[in-house]
């Protein structure tokens, strides 16, 4: 990977299988972002993810890196975007790629509007079974990403994304219409989730039982 840096917030159900493969394939190259207490009890723990150690090298800001960031993947839940746009103001350049993948149609415009000057794609993460244990996480089936853009001009900087997630054995898939896919997957996740929460019910038991689906 030589000069090109990664990083990733987020450390959730979403980031974790990403972060995971990422890690293995770009060891220091590849970077966690954390700051204040969450990186001082990150360096307390012994991290692991689906029993691999997970040591990546954490920055705060961009002054501990040698090289500006070439892409951050962003997966804070849609209502920590506020709260953690320091953490992102202070490790972004303007060359670097900023790519939201938490299930929603609010973040893409929300990074654009804070950083106009920088390359934004759109995206979202499908289909993680990720289970947090005490010493980190754990999945058996990492999701798959759909990623893109609207903007012609754009569309090197996808292939750019893709390469370096698929080259890591991250699952990807380039969508020609990724506004229109992002709409569905919200519009299914206002109905499902809602099901799910009142009835205990995931998603594999949709297409099984009439009843959920007459209720959604």
């Amino acid at each position: 990977m030589g000069e090109i840096k990664t990083a990733l917030i987020g450390l959730g159900a979403i980031g974790a299988p990403i972060a995971h493969r990422m890690y293995r394939k770009y060891g220091k190259d590849f970077c966690l972002v954390l700051s204040g207490e969450r990186r001082r009890g990150f360096a307390e723990r012994n991290m692991t993810i689906n029993d691999d150690p997970f040591e990546p090298t954490v920055i705060s800001d961009a002054g501990e890196l040698d090289h500006p960031l070439k892409l951050l993947l962003i997966c804070v839940k849609n209502y920590d975007l506020k709260s953690s746009l320091p953490d992102v103001e202070a490790v972004v350049s303007k060359d670097t790629i900023i790519m939201p993948l938490e299930n929603g149609v609010a973040a893409y415009a929300f990074y654009k509007e804070k950083f106009p000057g920088n390359v934004v794609l759109e995206g979202y993460m499908q289909g993680p079974n990720t289970v947090r244990i005490l010493e980190g996480f754990s999945y058996g089936n990492p999701g798959q990403l759909h990623i893109g853009t609207s903007i012609l001009e754009l569309k090197d900087s996808v292939d750019t994304v893709f390469a370096l997630l698929d080259d890591a054995g991250v699952p990807v898939v380039k969508e020609d219409d990724i506004r229109h896919i992002v709409w569905k997957k919200w519009m299914l996740n206002v109905a499902g989730n809602s099901v799910t929460a009142l009835t205990g019910a995931d998603y594999s038991l949709f297409k099984i039982y009439e009843d959920l689906q007459i209720v959604c």
